[in-house]
């Protein structure tokens, strides 16, 4: 077992590729989410860990930062999932430079598929040295030790425009705390299920895009059930390990208050914008 430590994860977005409410829509989930606010405000999908690991890079991850009072000039590890925009705005990265950093930055590892490597690589040609990326390629279910994680990534059930892609989620461990990051997929392939028997989790953070609705490459209600019971039966999070959901799309999925309704008899917390939780 590892030393104790702990995790502070932020929600720094909760929220589908549309964000919720959505940009062009005056549905009723929109029409009611901008009437209530609050929670029910949600903006793309993101999470930081420690204030130095962040997970996934979306469009408006200035406004996030700047309404938490944080600056990322402290993030050691950005790992991608995958290389839809709502999770991989990469041109953000050209801003780690003068004269826009006018302070001296770490290495900043950049983890994904070599498909996200190769994007980022390819815009940024020789420059990555003067932005100080190191850009790590990962590959499903290996290893990887990177400043005090230990990271695992594993395939995630989503298709993107390009064939040879992989999308990924992660395993995250620091010390004896183990989490899992899940978006976006849909309900896992047996190797990806099996890998994950290796681990008792602390937390798992997982998505709940579609809600009511039904998809191949996105989580529904009835989807979670399923996983929720395979999680108890094969005995995956530990005693006192949480779920939580987090990727909300407008289009099936209903305000805060009532995901609460729902989720809470079965022993799920629906994340919303700006959540801190410590594991």
């Amino acid at each position: 077992m590892g030393k104790r430590e702990t995790m502070k994860i932020k929600f720094l977005g909760t929220s589908a590729s549309e964000g919720y409410p959505a940009l062009f829509c005056e549905c009723e989930n929109c029409r009611r989410a901008r009437e209530l606010g609050g929670r029910n405000i949600r903006t793309r999908s993101s999470v930081l860990i420690d204030d130095e690991f962040l997970i996934d890079l979306p469009p408006e991850i200035l406004l996030k930062i700047q309404l938490l009072g944080i600056s990322l000039s402290k993030i050691r590890i950005l790992a991608i999932t995958h290389t839809h925009i709502d999770h991989f705005a990469y041109t953000e990265l050209s801003y780690r430079k003068k004269p826009f950093s006018l302070n001296e930055l770490d290495y900043l590892n950049v983890i994904g598929s070599p498909t996200v490597i190769r994007i980022i690589r390819d815009f940024f040609k020789e420059k990555t040295n003067e932005l100080k990326l190191n850009l790590v390629e990962v590959y499903p279910f290996e290893k990887y030790e990177i400043n005090n994680y230990v990271i695992f990534p594993v395939k995630a059930v989503h298709i993107t425009k390009f064939e040879d892609e992989i999308a990924l989620n992660y395993v995250i461990q620091k010390g004896d705390k183990t989490i899992l990051y899940g978006c976006d997929t849909g309900p896992y392939f047996d190797d990806t299920l099996n890998f994950l028997k290796r681990f008792k989790f602390d937390a798992i953070i997982f998505e709940s895009t579609l809600c009511y609705g039904e998809w191949d490459y996105h989580m529904s209600f009835n989807d979670l059930e399923v996983f929720r019971k395979w999680l108890e039966t094969n005995n995956i999070l530990k005693n006192n390990g949480k779920m939580y959901v987090t990727h909300f799309s407008h289009y099936m999925c209903p305000l805060h208050e009532e995901l609460i309704k729902i989720f809470e008899p079965k022993g799920i917390i629906p994340a919303y914008d700006f959540l801190e939780i410590e594991v």
